[in-house]
């Protein structure tokens, strides 16, 4: 999970694809965009579009944890260090290991997630 987060923040559009199955659905946290993305395509698209807004999509991820879930999914908690807003992130995967569904949540614990019954 690190190793998204990593491409993401080095604005490696092409790493953070590799860890995305074709089929991705990625949902941004919601001060980001108001949308929902599919696939590779969407993804790019989602990143173009936070290239516009910001002039760069690399923004630094401060981690606190990355924990996997009985179901193997996995719960990210930190924050976008230069913005100041923290997130929590559940991403699901196929049986490769790719991402295949993300869906980020400006939240600060996994305590969050579980009462909107997202874990």
């Amino acid at each position: 999970m690190r190793g998204w987060f990593d491409a993401m923040e080095r604005e490696d559009d092409a790493g953070t694809l590799a860890l995305m199955t074709p089929d991705v659905v990625f949902v941004p946290v919601r001060t980001a965009s108001r949308r929902v993305y599919h696939g590779h395509a969407g993804m790019a698209e989602f990143l173009a579009e936070i290239r516009r807004r910001h002039g760069h999509a690399g923004f630094v991820y401060a981690l606190e944890s990355v924990v996997e879930t009985a179901d193997g999914r996995t719960v990210s908690a930190g924050a976008f260090s230069e913005l100041g807003i923290e997130f929590v992130a559940l991403h699901e995967f196929d049986a490769t290991g790719r991402i295949a569904t993300a869906r980020h949540y400006l939240a600060t614990s996994v305590e969050t997630l579980e009462q909107i019954g997202r874990v």
